[in-house]
């Protein structure tokens, strides 16, 4: 009965330290068609979990080339794409990013919510519109 338990405890270990695959590694699949998407990120250099998710979401402009990316530092408003000025008053904390397509803007507040941005981004662009 130990010999059991002792076995089952060591699959459990080993199926937890298992990781999940980084999504930023995984292939983006050939059907997919980002170029209605645009991301607008809102960030302070001043805010420390802005400067913690700054390079996720760089990262992710380098991979998907065909979604439009906007950076708005909303500490010096004059370095603010004007495209991104339309979603300003919508802002009330940072990081935020705003996600625009078709007609409708989805927000990702915190650090916590933008690192899914990857996620919402293979939903819009990778399901049958």
């Amino acid at each position: 009965m130990r010999k059991v338990f002792f076995l089952v405890m060591v699959v459990v270990a080993l199926l937890c330290c298992v990781q999940k695959p980084d999504e930023t590694t995984t292939p983006i699949p050939q059907k997919c068609n980002f170029s209605k998407v645009e991301v607008h990120f809102f960030y302070s250099p001043y805010c420390p979990h802005c400067e913690e998710v700054k390079p996720y979401v760089v990262n992710l402009s380098k991979k998907y080339r065909d979604v439009k990316f906007y950076f708005c530092n909303v500490a010096n408003a004059s370095q603010c794409p004007r495209e991104s000025m339309r979603f300003a008053g919508m802002i009330y904390g940072v990081p935020t990013v705003v996600i625009y397509y078709n007609d409708t803007s989805l927000m990702l507040v915190g650090s916590n919510n933008v690192k899914k941005l990857e996620g919402v981004l293979r939903c819009l662009g990778c399901c049958k519109n």
